[in-house]
């Protein structure tokens, strides 16, 4: 039951459907976020995927010693809200890690990659809404659980 119905919140995630869109909560005051280079060259590099689930933010520079322009960091101006629960700016940087780990290893698009931090929301709310163990089931219900286990 608790498969079946992360599976459906997924797919249905996946597919921006009802209920389950995205929601955006703006952040009063921005929220600075330290980034390494790799990290800022992800989010310029996948601006559209990272702001398609929600994450709003702007890149600042600094000047190094050479001259040369530096990304460091990155200022949150507004993230995603999943099934009433909040993101963060560690869950957009546990995004990028999870990018940048896939990009190096060319197995996935970062058009497909999900934010680990919504993997994580819908697996509560998955398993606060199955069946409990011990609780009695009609012959209906058994049924239809074996039928969607199919």
């Amino acid at each position: 039951d608790e498969r079946i119905r992360l599976e459906d919140m997924m797919k249905k995630i996946d597919q921006n459907q009802s209920t389950f869109s995205l929601k955006i909560h703006r952040l009063e005051t921005p929220e600075k976020l330290f980034l390494t280079h790799d990290e800022a060259q992800l989010m310029k590099e996948h601006k559209y995927e990272i702001r398609k689930w929600g994450f709003e933010y702007s890149l600042y520079e600094t000047q190094g010693d050479t001259n040369k322009v530096n990304y460091n960091g990155a200022l949150i101006f507004a993230v995603p809200i999943v099934m009433g629960v909040s993101l963060s700016s560690t869950d957009l940087k546990d995004f990028l890690n999870t990018m940048y780990n896939l990009s190096k290893k060319r197995t996935v698009s970062s058009n497909c990659v999900r934010p680990p931090a919504i993997r994580r929301i819908l697996k509560s709310k998955a398993c606060r809404g199955a069946i409990m163990f011990g609780k009695s089931l009609s012959t209906f219900q058994i049924t239809k659980i074996i039928n969607n286990l199919k």
